[in-house]
């Protein structure tokens, strides 16, 4: 009853109104389409990150661990010289 007694220019809002309100239902479905696409990506690149660290965590104790065996002290001569210090690279 209250749409009778409107105004045609407020008809006219009234449905563009009613409108919008269905457009940005489809937005809003769209738009949550798009961010989870937009968060896959987001999440894959970050994991592709931590493994690069990870990576990069392990070479450098790999390198460590190379340099280490070169720099082992000698032992004392009374306790084995060069057989002490050949297993001690060993270990």
């Amino acid at each position: 009853e209250k749409a009778k007694t409107l105004e045609l220019y407020e008809k006219i809002l009234f449905n563009v109104f009613q409108d919008m309100d269905r457009v940005l239902q489809y937005f809003t479905g769209f738009l949550t389409f798009i961010l989870g696409f937009f968060n896959s990506i987001i999440f894959q690149r970050w994991w592709k990150m931590r493994e690069l660290a990870g990576n990069i965590t392990e070479s450098s104790l790999n390198t460590a661990m190379h340099i280490s065996v070169f720099i082992v002290e000698a032992p004392p001569a009374e306790k084995g010289g060069p057989v002490a210090l050949r297993d001690a690279r060993r270990n």
